[in-house]
């Protein structure tokens, strides 16, 4: 059962890193990879992350990098403890890949190239069974994020984003409309 828990981990990440491309966000070569922590409150050596993508941000002249990380549960996994986890995952991870002195060199990127302040945790809710209806409730998980209680930092402004079934759910139907009126192709670049 840990390997079909990996291969829908995968899975999940692949599918928000394809959707998050859809709309012209450039995945990074980050997959699965470890970076140093830099923050003595962490209580670890590193942290994992799941991929990283970045696009061009109107208000700031430079590229925004964005930490994704997946997480796919079945419904009945997810409570309120499960959400702060990733949550508070995703957010350490950001933190110490923002101060970390070679994360942009494992990226390809100078010094300084981009600016790291965002991270979206992907909270997929699969089935128990393939054949039967998903269960997942979002005004039970929406409670769940409302709830999290993640640190601050007081190093900045880092944002979290978390996705659960129904936001990713109308990504994907926004990227298909993107594509259908032919918008995925545009690139706006900030002046």
């Amino acid at each position: 059962m840990p390997e079909e828990a990996s291969n829908t981990g995968d899975r999940a990440n692949e599918r928000l890193l394809a959707l998050l491309e859809g709309f012209n966000w450039e995945q990074k070569g980050v997959s699965d990879v470890d970076i140093s922590c830099e923050k003595h409150g962490h209580d670890q050596d590193d942290h994992g992350i799941d991929g990283f993508a970045t696009y061009e941000d109107p208000y700031l002249t430079k590229e925004r990098g964005v930490i994704v990380e997946s997480k796919s549960k079945q419904w009945s996994s997810w409570n309120p403890g499960e959400v702060d986890d990733g949550a508070s995952q995703v957010r350490k991870a950001l933190e110490c890949a923002s101060r970390s002195p070679n994360f942009d060199q494992k990226l390809g990127f100078g010094e300084g190239g981009l600016a790291i302040d965002a991270a979206i945790l992907g909270a997929w809710t699969n089935s128990e069974e393939e054949s039967t209806i998903d269960d997942f409730d979002a005004d039970t998980f929406d409670g769940y994020v409302q709830g999290c209680e993640l640190k601050e930092t007081g190093g900045g402004c880092d944002q979290v984003v978390i996705l659960a079934n129904d936001d990713l759910h109308r990504l994907a139907s926004m990227q298909s409309k993107h594509e259908d009126i032919g918008l995925t192709s545009v690139h706006h670049k900030a002046a």
